[in-house]
């Protein structure tokens, strides 16, 4: 009877032991999850329009995107764009 209990009690702890390494992964997952869920996108459109379809930022940071753009800083825009998590998407062409 002292084997079955022994065996027992290390399965348990097997088992505790392999629930916390599958909890802690998911959780890792959906903090990854949740950094991709920060990011939102921008239209820059070919006049120097600047949309916020999903997020919109402080007019401040509204600001130093549309200064950026119609200065044609492209260091200063990629800076901005990682610092406020957007991304761009293209805007449509009109001619």
């Amino acid at each position: 009877m002292g084997i079955i209990k022994t065996a027992f009690f290390f399965l348990v702890l097997i088992s505790i032991s392999m629930g916390g390494v599958y909890i802690k992964s998911s959780a890792s997952s959906r903090a990854s999850a949740n950094r991709m869920a920060q990011i939102a996108p921008i239209i820059i459109g070919n006049n120097g329009s600047v949309r916020f379809p999903e997020r919109v930022p402080s007019p401040e940071t509204v600001f130093q995107i549309q200064t950026a753009i119609q200065t044609d800083d492209a260091q200063s825009l990629n800076a901005l764009l990682v610092k406020y998590h957007f991304y761009v998407l293209p805007g449509r062409r009109t001619k």
